[in-house]
């Protein structure tokens, strides 16, 4: 072995990685940190200081929203070092099936309170369920008025003794009246003065899970789009995971990369991945432009891959004459139409309730990626699908597509 391959620096672990559930690198989300380290650090109080004035940009919730594998979770991540790194309490929910007492948000609250300071009736009711839970059958059903009787005090006595912040990912599977319950609550204390912090994360469908509470408080969020990045951010992205590792990428091997991603977050982590692979079988010393040219045929092939899993997913929900259909449209009207106009497209499809049915079919769109929002308007979703199902998908396909 030559003196210079034995001082080559050895591959690390690669950075980038390919499972949707795998949190991707939170490079090029410098907009949505911000944002987040602003609401966090501004409700960093000393314990049972108020809030004066609580009408700032910086005091409210945020909306975290995009398709499997934009970085929700990641940034939730983030969220939550921030607040612990404040000294803020922090509450992590991945699920809210009711108001349980063994439930991620009771168990959150109720175990940072201090039990002196709560009303009589739910000390006595804590105490009850304590006895409950050393059953054989340990715990078992509470009513409803029980679990919140459990829940409202226990998350008002610490409010006003400590700030909390409340991350709530995958919001789009909530029970309604358990989030319902829980925001005009939230809200109550917070035009209260005390300081609170509230994160939610979900695909495009949270919007109607939430519009279904009726809450207020929902009109006044700041709401982040993540489906994409800005070329600039997504450039970031993938060469800071290199960087990080002691590895520099070439300029124009950084081009290449960044042209094969279409800035859309999951084919970042798969160009990352692969050119990582590449890299380190071909043990250079810097990401070159061979490296990303040995990686193209495994990139394409993951795509492909991936875009096989939404069509999959489309069959299997019963969607694929509903995605043709929406194909069409946005074939005919030059790429873009109103969410309203695609709902009344698909409503007329059906004879009874084709409003509600297809509110159900846009929102299944939406969270699959096929489609999604932008300035008000509905386009074509993860970037290169309609091109895959044009050319691999017949009963998909539009018989409009260019």
């Amino acid at each position: 072995m030559s003196m210079k391959d034995s001082l080559m620096k050895k591959p690390g672990r690669n950075p980038f990685r390919l499972e949707l559930a795998a949190p991707p690198h939170l490079a090029g989300r410098d907009e949505e940190l911000k944002a987040i380290a602003r609401a966090v650090g501004a409700i960093a109080k000393a314990p049972g200081e108020r809030i004066e004035s609580w009408n700032g940009m910086a005091y409210r919730p945020i909306q975290l929203h995009g398709p499997a594998g934009a970085g929700k979770t990641a940034l939730l991540e983030a969220a939550r070092q921030i607040a612990e790194g404040h000294g803020i309490h922090v509450v992590s929910l991945s699920s809210l099936p009711d108001l349980h007492p063994d439930g991620e948000l009771s168990k959150g609250i109720v175990s940072v309170t201090d039990v002196e300071a709560l009303p009589a009736y739910c000390r006595d009711l804590l105490a009850e369920i304590e006895e409950l839970r050393k059953r054989p059958e340990g715990l078992g059903p509470i009513s409803a008025n029980q679990q919140w009787n459990v829940v409202r005090p226990s998350m008002e006595a610490c409010a006003q003794r400590r700030p909390l912040a409340f991350l709530m990912d995958h919001a789009t599977d909530y029970d309604i009246q358990s989030l319902r319950r829980f925001l005009l609550h939230y809200d109550w204390l917070f035009i209260g003065g005390c300081p609170l912090a509230l994160v939610l994360a979900g695909t495009p469908e949270m919007f109607r899970t939430l519009d279904r509470t009726k809450v207020g408080l929902m009109d006044r969020t700041r709401d982040f789009n993540l489906a994409e990045l800005t070329p600039a951010a997504a450039r970031e992205a993938l060469r800071r995971p290199f960087e990080e590792q002691g590895v520099k990428v070439r300029d124009k091997a950084l081009d290449m990369m960044a042209g094969l991603t279409d800035d859309y977050p999951q084919f970042i982590q798969i160009v990352g991945h692969e050119v990582w692979e590449a890299w380190a079988a071909a043990g250079r010393d810097e990401v070159d432009v061979e490296d990303v040219s040995g990686a193209k045929a495994g990139i394409q092939q993951k795509r492909e891959r991936f875009y096989q899993e939404i069509c999959d997913r489309t069959k299997t929900e019963g969607l694929v004459e509903h995605a043709r259909h929406v194909m069409e449209l946005l074939d005919l009207n030059d790429g873009r139409v109103t969410r309203g106009t695609i709902m009344k497209s698909i409503a007329s499809g059906f004879a009874e309730d084709g409003h509600g049915k297809a509110v159900d079919i846009c929102y299944e769109l939406l969270d699959l990626g096929f489609i999604w929002p932008k300035d008000h308007k509905v386009e074509a979703g993860i970037p290169g699908l309609f091109d895959y199902c044009t050319k691999n998908k017949p009963e998909i396909a539009s018989p409009f597509a260019k």
